[in-house]
């Protein structure tokens, strides 16, 4: 996971480094400042801590030798993976650090919330792992995606759910956020298309970790043949383990 991290951040500070050295009136002394909005804290702090090691990993690589002498500098803040603490964070780093272009958020609700900030700031906003369609359908001319949103996902995993491994019933499960409910609707819509059966929509909330009485409704369901989780792993992987003790 570092590899890859680290493999596609320093393409992408890759990228920033042309674009400010085509932009030289914004990089000062020939330093590109980048900011990066990342959940150090809370339930996607497993997000961030992979994220900045791949984007300090390829700043220092591409340190080494620089674009035409402009070398890159980041800056990170907790944004929590949660709209008040990111957008508090997102003014901190553009108050303070005045950087060039921001990085982040990975949580979908957090990334909408800071979307106004940098556009009001007009500084750009790339975004590398938020699904949310919310995200770009509007078509805010300072916030850029690289990570597939939710109906590029959602209909290929159905298809491929009902495609290719005969699945013909499915319980979405899913917290209750934008990514969440987006991308268990867009399975759902085209699961159903297909052919298929949703025999449980179960949304919850990000302060469940007990997930027993959820495990127990699907039991009741008869027999199920998948069900597409979205939510964060820390907890997906409870989810799982309640499914997995009542099979």
């Amino acid at each position: 996971m570092k590899t890859r991290s680290a493999i596609f951040c320093l393409g992408m500070v890759a990228i920033l480094g042309m674009f400010a050295v085509a932009n030289p009136a914004h990089a000062q002394d020939k330093l590109i400042k980048i900011g990066g909005l990342f959940p150090m804290s809370g339930p996607g702090a497993y997000f961030g801590a992979q994220d900045k090691q791949g984007i300090e990993l390829a700043i220092e690589q591409f340190n080494k030798t620089g674009v035409n002498g402009y070398k890159l500098e980041v800056k990170f803040e907790d944004s929590a993976c949660s709209p008040l603490p990111a957008t508090q964070a997102a003014k901190r780093l553009l108050e303070q650090y005045k950087p060039l272009v921001v990085v982040g958020e990975e949580c979908s609700d957090a990334t909408l919330a800071i979307m106004p900030v940098m556009e009001q700031a007009k500084v750009p906003l790339l975004n590398a792992g938020s699904s949310s369609i919310k995200i770009t359908d509007p078509g805010n001319p300072w916030t850029f995606r690289i990570m597939p949103n939710e109906v590029m996902q959602g209909v290929d995993i159905a298809t491929h759910a009902y495609k290719r491994l005969n699945a013909r019933t499915a319980v979405l499960l899913y917290e209750n956020t934008n990514a969440g409910i987006g991308n268990a609707k867009v399975f759902g819509d085209t699961f159903k298309s297909l052919g298929g059966q949703i025999l449980a929509d179960i949304g919850f909330g990000r302060d469940v970790n007990d997930f027993t009485s959820i495990a127990t409704r699907i039991t009741g369901l008869g027999k199920v043949d998948v069900i597409p989780t979205y939510t964060l792993e820390g907890q997906g992987l409870p989810s799982r383990r309640h499914w997995h003790k009542l099979e």
